[in-house]
């Protein structure tokens, strides 16, 4: 038996649920003062991309019923570009309680990067 797209599936769905159960958690753990530097820094930005790119992927998939329908390339960028642009150039605009920080750009491509290995 080699891997069809259904074994394929069910391994993305299986990662796209430990990233967004870490994603709670750590919310969680914030939230009574039980994180760390790292965690309150920049683990929301690094789960922010595989969050948003495989939890629209999926919704997609299930909207359309095909279990292979893959995001283009083109639409992680735009989708990576729009994130940065807005909480990291416009929100900070607006709010005392964000700021600007390349570190948080970066941890955005990571998190793009993960989903191309975890997800597609």
């Amino acid at each position: 038996m080699g891997i069809g797209i259904k074994s394929r599936f069910s391994y993305s769905s299986f990662w796209i649920g430990i990233l967004f159960l870490l994603f709670v958690a750590n919310y969680i753990l914030q939230y009574f003062n039980i994180s760390t530097a790292f965690s309150r820094n920049y683990l929301d930005d690094l789960l922010a991309m595989p969050v948003i790119l495989g939890s629209s992927r999926a919704a997609i998939r299930f909207l359309y019923n095909d279990k292979t329908w893959q995001l283009e390339f083109s639409m992680v960028a735009i989708t990576f570009i729009l994130v940065c642009v807005l909480f990291e150039v416009i929100l900070p605009y607006y709010s005392d309680q964000a700021t600007a920080d390349i570190s948080d750009v970066i941890c955005y491509g990571i998190g793009v990067v993960l989903y191309q290995l975890l997800l597609e």
